[in-house]
């Protein structure tokens, strides 16, 4: 399958921006086109590491988007490219659909890929601690208010904590 030359669906990628051809067989040379059903990966530039990142005039678009709209069209403006496949960097059409920011969360929980406890960016216990904690409070050794001051956390956090409706994952 020769993308680079055939007609897209659409030329324009966001609001004022429409590629022309050379910037599409540009875009396709940077895809590892496999079969209909296998992963096209991007290879080249990746923002984070995670997602294929394209740079058009200046400005980084994510690749697996511009894919989409070439092969299938403009997307909702309330919508969102999501990869059905398990590979951020994939860009087959056929590995991506039209989902909310829902569902998007939804496949993202599946794939064991949402940031839990000290991996949280947000995160200022570690795994250990909160362990500590629970064990503790557990052992009767301190009360809650104690545990707060000692980790310099609010006592619903250590309330929460205790009864598992954070960090339940450990």
């Amino acid at each position: 399958m020769n993308l680079s030359t055939m007609e897209p669906r659409s030329r324009l990628i966001a609001e004022g921006v429409v590629l022309d051809d050379k910037a599409i067989e540009r875009f396709w040379s940077h895809v590892a086109i496999g079969g209909p059903d296998e992963c096209w990966l991007w290879d080249a530039f990746k923002m984070d590491n995670v997602y294929g990142k394209f740079m058009i005039k200046r400005k980084p678009y994510l690749t697996h988007r511009i894919a989409y709209i070439l092969v299938k069209g403009a997307l909702q403006h309330y919508a969102l490219h999501i990869n059905e496949c398990t590979s951020r960097a994939c860009c087959n059409p056929r590995h991506l659909y039209d989902g909310t920011q829902a569902r998007n969360m939804l496949d993202r929980e599946d794939a064991g890929r949402t940031p839990r406890g000290s991996t949280h960016g947000s995160a200022v216990l570690a795994d250990a601690d909160v362990l500590t904690i629970r064990e503790l409070f557990a052992s009767k050794q301190c009360k809650q208010y104690e545990l707060a001051d000692t980790y310099q956390v609010s006592r619903a956090l250590i309330s929460l904590i205790i009864t598992r409706k954070r960090w339940s994952h450990i």
